[in-house]
């Protein structure tokens, strides 16, 4: 098989053992050369040591095998929906995922007329570089079943909101994509991230009851041969003009049975190879958003009405890295993610001597860890930079007791949240330079400092 084929350089290298000297006495230790791909950070790495093998062995450069770099985007967007029978509704989901990754792209060229190529290999993603799939999901609409168990009443919970849900990166070498002049073998095979709703949003009493694939932890794979893979001439777009896609659709369907109902599935999976060469940054915030427009402690004392004000303070500190392609007549922006936050809440009390107040989680709160992964979307105009973060707008609640008698004994709660940060921060004007720095405030109750780092 053509991928198996494709694969087969990298096969060699990686069941082959190394051995690094260890100190005198031990046993040297072993690392096998995935390892040492790792470790290179060259997406190439396995090319490169192949030549070495080849002219180890016969003395001869092998020059008519070559090897870049190549950025691989691969777009979902899918469609799902799951019939049940009476007294079940209908399920429907809407959304779109997606995973970016560095590939390797491999040539081989007829050995004696190297201009004429033999072989087209790519393969990824490459597991040199840090963070090699950035993935990211969008809900548009997914509606799913729960059920209510001792009456088996079903109903529908919709969301939009893609910290309700796990994704997990595909695996290494999950993309392989080849074509060889010896016949009409083509072959595009490659795989999506696994989605799954996140444990614990469905509430007891309820019971999740989804007959969505989304839902339940799947993941998409698309399989095209020939005449339906990537051409030739398309291949030779990406490595000639630096840019190539190509658009692949497929549908499924279930005739099931006849207390399960029908199900069905639209899949249109979008390819892009770019082999622009890129610059990847970090971008650093910290600031901190103070809440202080919620209603106030009110108590009676000596017959006359006082407040203490409760106010909440957010802590802010979020680390993402984006791309940016290196393309004439100017670089554009290319794509960003989170990969650090934290978010802490301080409370501003000063009546201790009265009240004992405790932050404490809100039911339909979710924790900061959930926003790493979001996506980072972004614009450049020369050095111009605005960065727009995703969507989160974290609240935390508030129980206050009374400590003396006097008191009504009558708890207060209240909910504060930090729901300006993100949108203030999207707004921020910045300049793409290595060490850039800008502070700024929205009116008196919110500050922020960013910061811009080139790591590659």
């Amino acid at each position: 098989m053509s991928i198996k084929r494709a694969l087969f350089w990298g096969a060699v290298l990686l069941g082959t053992a190394l051995s690094i000297s260890g100190n005198a006495g031990k046993e040297p230790a072993q690392e096998t050369t995935a390892d040492e791909w790792a470790q290179s950070k060259d997406p190439c790495y396995p090319t490169k040591k192949f030549k070495q093998m080849i002219k180890a062995q016969f003395g001869k450069e092998a020059s008519y095998i070559k090897c870049f770099p190549m950025a691989v985007e691969v777009q979902w967007e899918v469609e799902e929906m799951r019939a049940w029978h009476k007294p079940y509704p209908v399920e429907r989901a809407k959304y779109k995922m997606g995973e970016n990754f560095v590939a390797y792209c491999q040539l081989v060229y007829e050995q004696q007329k190297q201009k004429e190529l033999e072989e087209i290999s790519i393969i990824g993603p490459a597991p040199c570089c840090p963070g090699n799939v950035e993935v990211w999901f969008y809900p548009q609409d997914i509606s799913y079943l729960v059920v209510e168990p001792v009456h088996n009443n079903g109903s529908l919970e919709s969301t939009s909101n893609f910290i309700h849900f796990v994704q997990t990166a595909p695996a290494d070498n999950f993309f392989g994509c080849t074509w060889r002049k010896s016949g009409d073998q083509e072959e595009l095979t490659f795989g999506s991230s696994h989605i799954a709703l996140r444990d614990g949003l469905v509430k007891s009493p309820l019971s999740l009851r989804s007959g969505l694939k989304v839902v339940a932890g799947d993941s998409l794979t698309m399989n095209k041969k020939g005449k339906e893979a990537f051409s030739y001439e398309d291949l030779l777009k990406a490595i000639n003009d630096g840019e190539c896609q190509r658009v692949f659709q497929a549908s499924e369907g279930e005739a099931l049975p006849s207390d399960v109902g029908a199900y069905s599935r639209t899949v249109k999976a979008t390819v892009k190879f770019d082999t622009a060469e890129r610059d990847r940054w970090r971008v650093t915030v910290k600031g901190w958003e103070e809440d202080d427009f919620q209603p106030h402690i009110r108590y009676k004392l000596a017959g006359q009405e006082k407040d203490l004000p409760v106010r909440m303070e957010f802590i802010w500190f979020l680390e993402a890295e984006f791309t940016v392609r290196k393309v004439k007549p100017s670089p554009v922006y290319d794509k960003g993610q989170v990969k650090q936050a934290s978010l802490s809440p301080k409370l501003l009390f000063q009546g201790e001597d009265l009240y004992r107040c405790d932050i404490i989680s809100c039911p339909d709160s979710w924790p900061i860890s959930t926003f790493v992964g979001s996506y980072v979307d972004g614009k450049l105009d020369g050095q111009n930079l605005t960065l727009k973060w995703s969507s989160f707008d974290p609240v935390q609640c508030v129980l206050c007791k009374p400590k003396k008698t006097y008191l009504s004994q009558v708890p207060y709660r209240q909910k504060f949240g930090s729901r300006e940060f993100m949108d203030v921060i999207s707004k921020a004007a910045l300049i793409l330079k290595d060490g850039y720095s800008t502070s700024g405030q929205w009116h008196d109750w919110l500050t922020y400092t960013i910061t811009l780092k080139k790591i590659s």
